[in-house]
């Protein structure tokens, strides 16, 4: 099953719009917002060598490949319409 992991923060306005898209097109996702867990979500910016939020995941069973941050996880998107 295809899944999605958004790392981000609320106060951050490509989060929240990435998150609205996942829902408006019903996919199945994870968001972890780390407003007040920077600390994680530098370890998590670390670990995939991705220093912006959002850090999207695309999850294929017990694999994980980094998408990316919200515009390209919105071409993306788009693409799967």
């Amino acid at each position: 099953m295809k899944s999605y992991k958004i790392y981000g923060k609320v106060s951050c306005g490509y989060c929240t719009r990435l998150v609205q898209a996942m829902i408006d097109q019903k996919k199945t996702f994870f968001a972890h917002f780390l407003d007040d867990d920077l600390e994680t979500l530098q370890e998590k910016k670390n670990l995939y060598g991705h220093q912006t939020v959002p850090i999207v995941i695309l999850r294929q069973g017990e694999k994980e490949t980094l998408i990316g941050g919200c515009t390209e996880t919105l071409r993306i998107l788009k693409k799967e319409l």
